[in-house]
């Protein structure tokens, strides 16, 4: 069965129907923040070069063709799972489709992350896996301790693409799927306030698990200084990152722990009761 599940934050608004209509709404939705003109570098598919640490990473990159040159628009982060890369995040999510047809469009974003995977079935663009802070990644390894920081890159593609394609700050929003899920929750966790909402398939976490409790949430590595908006898409029998939860460090505590978590992390003023749905279909 797939249980989607909405956190509301502060002055949003809850939805769910299905992951590509919720990116689309998302990005339809802002905070009434005024945005100053700015100016699109080009429409259409294309690869924006992104710096981190005098490195480069080039970063695949939508904006529908019929976008205003001049008129900001939402981002969303589309993060693949482990395994996989950019390029086929974007063949499974369809969410250049869902751009193109939104009433005022919006850019996707599908960065690529930078830990190399063996495996028997390689990808033309690799398989990678992200640096999500504290875990290990689904081969059961640490990242090592030069392995690029994927909250300061994603940071930086966010920063690019405010300054180069015309982005509205106010309205940027993150989804992925599995791995990209966790990085998402985790860009949440540590940037709120460049994220408006995240939209995790399969990867919703609320900060690592604790070394001592892998059942329990280290409260500690999720410390967001601002609510952020959470809807998520889970199926019950997900044998990978199982609904309820296993032992194993990468993940750990189940979904409606997480899904507790950020209601209470969102729930700030303290006198602000928290806020959450859940729909389960079978």
């Amino acid at each position: 069965m797939l249980a989607p599940v909405a956190v509301t934050g502060c002055g949003a608004e809850s939805t769910s129907s299905s992951t590509a209509s919720a990116n689309s709404s998302a990005a339809g939705t802002g905070t009434g923040t005024t945005v100053s003109s700015c100016s699109r570098m080009a429409t259409g598919t294309q690869t924006v070069e992104v710096v981190l640490a005098d490195e480069t990473y080039p970063v695949r990159v939508h904006v529908p063709e019929d976008a205003d040159a001049t008129t900001p628009l939402a981002l969303v982060l589309d993060l693949h799972g482990s395994n996989s890369n950019g390029t086929s995040q974007a063949e499974i999510s369809g969410l250049d489709a869902v751009a193109d047809a939104d009433a005022e469009g919006f850019i996707v974003a599908e960065p690529t992350a930078a830990i190399a995977l063996d495996t028997d079935d390689p990808l033309p663009d690799g398989n990678w896996a992200w640096n999500v802070p504290g875990v290990p990644t689904t081969a059961g390894e640490y990242p090592a301790e030069d392995a690029r920081d994927d909250v300061a890159f994603l940071t930086a593609v966010i920063e690019t693409l405010t300054e180069q394609a015309c982005v509205d700050p106010a309205r940027v929003y993150a989804t992925g799927y599995s791995g990209g899920g966790r990085m998402a929750s985790a860009l949440a966790c540590a940037r709120p306030d460049l994220i408006a909402a995240i939209a995790p398939v399969a990867g919703l976490r609320a900060g690592r698990a604790a070394e001592d409790d892998t059942a329990t949430i280290d409260s500690s590595s999720c410390t967001p200084t601002q609510p952020v908006s959470v809807l998520t898409f889970h199926g019950t029998d997900d044998a990978v990152n199982p609904y309820d939860g296993n032992d194993d460090a990468r993940w750990g505590y189940g979904v409606e722990a997480a899904v507790s978590a950020w209601a209470q992390l969102d729930a700030a003023p303290p006198n602000r009761p928290p806020s959450r749905s859940a729909t389960t279909y079978p």
